[in-house]
């Protein structure tokens, strides 16, 4: 399965990148860097569930 650490950056620049694109299509308001916050954490720890869950299906 590899380092536990390439899963957490995987992790953390699927939170990036989705968040920056959720923030492109809503853009719209002017609370831009509120909505980009709040949804790169989301989407962040969104993506650390999967990849926990991942690696406890593959890791045995």
């Amino acid at each position: 399965m590899g380092s536990k650490w390439i899963w957490i950056a995987a992790s953390v620049a699927f939170g990036l990148l989705s968040g920056l694109i959720y923030t492109f299509f809503k853009r719209h308001d002017g609370k831009l860097m509120l909505r980009f916050g709040i949804s790169a954490a989301a989407y962040t720890v969104w993506g650390l569930v999967l990849c926990r869950i991942i690696w406890v299906l593959f890791a045995g």
